[in-house]
């Protein structure tokens, strides 16, 4: 690719008369781009991290980082900043990247008032790759010397940049990096404030269950002053509520975060999560009025992130099946007319409304094949596994011979041992 570069600028230079003045200056110097490039693919930063690259990843990640607060007191504003600038980068806006790079750059060097140290080494990472995608290598090679002044010569990776790494690919994949983050994430004084409250709680119950109530509501306080962001604490703390205290209560708690802030997406979005939650939870009909408020709030969250909302429009249709079944045979049937989804989104989808004809539509056979329709894709992921689960529970079953033989057949092209069907 360099050298065929460097052919077709000679051959212009000659064609336009000037074969008699080309300078060595003039021609792609092929030795130290390419250690340029060994260099930056050795970088521990966003470009390198090999980060889910989808268009509708990239968009729902730039959209809850919007809604993220830039107070100081938030310590992942740097990392923030610095996906940020990734996220605009990869979707064509190089300036803007640069932008949000260097407000990383003031954010770390701010908090941690000093110019140097190592959680700058991802940033400066950042901003030798997007000046060199930029063009500006001697600015990109700037970049790596004061990453290289940084790393000192350490092999390993500094816990600062593990860190921020586990956090990043986490954003990027939950389930996957759950247990990376935990083991790296850095516990520093107030930045983890409300999780240390949490753990305190988990704690309170133990030794003083009767006082639980009360430490509980003390904490709910605490949160809802906060801004309602992915670092307010409001979704731990309405999962604590519903395990320990009471599912109602963590409804209220859902009910004062939107007076309190009507206009947030987050919180609407938060909201729509535990509304569903709690009217699937119940073994009766559920309460029609609730039922109805999951709705609005659904409908307002996909308004607010009309790109990036299959998954929400799957919980609207869920929903909607507790008392508008047509409504949510409309809605499943337009996201299976889409033809723009991804192999991950279908398989999501797939997974999703094999349970919909399964529990809402008693449909078996179709569910059946709609869960190996999402097995066959071969993206390892939750809904791959539920639908894998549930194709052995039809083995474990038996009721349908030649739709068993067809289970099997499959299970067996994916290493998996059929269970034995019951012989009851």
């Amino acid at each position: 690719m360099i050298f065929s570069q460097k052919t077709k600028l000679l051959t212009s230079l000659q064609r336009d008369g000037h074969s008699q003045s080309i300078r060595a200056s003039d021609i792609p110097d092929t030795t130290k781009i390419t250690n340029l490039e060994n260099k930056l693919k050795a970088l521990q930063c966003h470009f390198t991290w090999e980060l889910d690259p989808r268009k509708p990843r990239l968009i729902t990640l730039q959209k809850i980082l919007e809604d993220v607060g830039t107070d100081e007191g938030n310590f992942w504003l740097g990392p923030i900043y610095n996906l940020q600038g990734f996220l605009q980068n990869q979707l064509g806006s190089p300036e803007e990247a640069l932008s949000s790079f260097n407000q990383a750059t003031e954010t770390f060097q701010r908090q941690r008032h000093a110019d140097e140290g190592p959680w700058l080494m991802v940033n400066f990472g950042n901003l030798a790759w997007l000046h060199h995608l930029k063009g500006e290598d001697e600015k990109s090679q700037d970049y790596l010397s004061k990453v290289d002044a940084l790393q000192k010569k350490k092999e390993e990776l500094h816990p600062e940049v593990c860190a921020e790494k586990a956090w990043t690919l986490m954003k990027f994949d939950k389930e996957n990096m759950k247990r990376q983050w935990e083991e790296k994430l850095p516990i520093n004084g107030k930045e983890n404030l409300r999780s240390y409250a949490i753990l305190r709680l988990r704690s309170a119950k133990e030794r003083d269950p009767e006082n639980l109530c009360q430490e509980a509501r003390e904490l709910a306080e605490r949160v809802l002053e906060s801004p309602m962001n992915n670092f307010s604490g409001i979704n731990p703390l309405l999962t604590l509520f519903k395990k320990h205290i009471s599912a109602d209560e963590a409804v209220e708690i859902v009910k004062e975060a939107l007076r309190r802030n009507p206009d947030s997406r987050y919180t609407k979005r938060s909201a729509a999560k535990w509304y569903t939650k709690k009217i699937f939870s119940e073994r009766s009909n559920p309460d029609s009025t609730r039922i109805n408020r999951a709705i609005s709030l659904w409908e307002e969250v996909i308004a607010a992130y009309p790109q990036s909302s299959l998954k929400e429009k799957i919980s609207l249709a869920d929903v909607y099946a507790k008392k508008d079944k047509d409504k949510a045979d409309q809605i499943y049937k337009e996201l299976l007319d889409q033809r723009d989804l991804d192999p991950a989104e279908k398989q999501m989808l797939f997974c999703r409304y094999a349970k919909h004809l399964y529990f809402s539509n008693n449909e078996k056979s179709s569910s059946i094949e709609f869960h190996l329709e999402a097995a066959k894709i071969p993206e390892e992921s939750k809904y791959r596994r539920n639908s894998i689960r549930e194709l052995e529970k039809t083995l474990e079953r038996n009721e349908d011979t030649e739709m068993c033989e067809k289970i099997k057949e499959f299970l067996t092209t994916l290493n998996v041992q059929p269970s034995e069907p019951s012989q009851e």
